[in-house]
């Protein structure tokens, strides 16, 4: 009942708002939920805008999760671009959830997640040093507010 209850969430997702929301909510597998946000890039190649916005929307409801989950979602995505916007805020809320997020900064820096998206992913090293920038930020108890 709850998957095909998800399976229809889903299907609807471009269209309902509050749907979104409830597929955020029912998938709990970290790589899935990260797949979720990252997702928004690929809905329009004519107008990165809206992609950008619709990572927001879905960003959102990941960053007012404060799950173990949640956090390995928000890990995950380091490693891909979500718009400028977007991934200041992921730097902002990754540092905001300071020490229980260092090792899973570390785990992604040696083995970075793939996710099945087009969202482009960052070259390694770049995505490296913003682990370290993140890692530095944890460690200095510095909360980029």
């Amino acid at each position: 009942m709850r998957l095909t209850n998800l399976l229809i969430c889903l299907a609807l997702l471009l269209t309902f708002s509050s749907c979104r929301k409830a597929a955020l909510r029912t998938v709990t597998e970290p790589r899935a939920r990260a797949e979720y946000v990252a997702a928004g890039a690929c809905f329009s190649w004519s107008d990165s805008e809206k992609n950008f916005e619709e990572i927001e929307k879905r960003f959102d409801g990941l960053a007012n999760d404060k799950t173990e989950a949640a956090d390995q979602a928000l890990v995950m995505l380091t490693g891909y671009y979500l718009g400028e916007h977007n991934d200041e805020q992921l730097f902002l809320e990754i540092t905001r959830r300071g020490n229980r997020m260092k090792s899973l900064l570390q785990k992604q820096e040696q083995h970075p997640a793939v996710l099945k998206t087009c969202a482009p992913s960052l070259e390694s090293e770049n995505m490296r040093a913003t682990i370290r920038g993140m890692l530095d930020q944890i460690d200095k108890g510095v909360h980029l507010d």
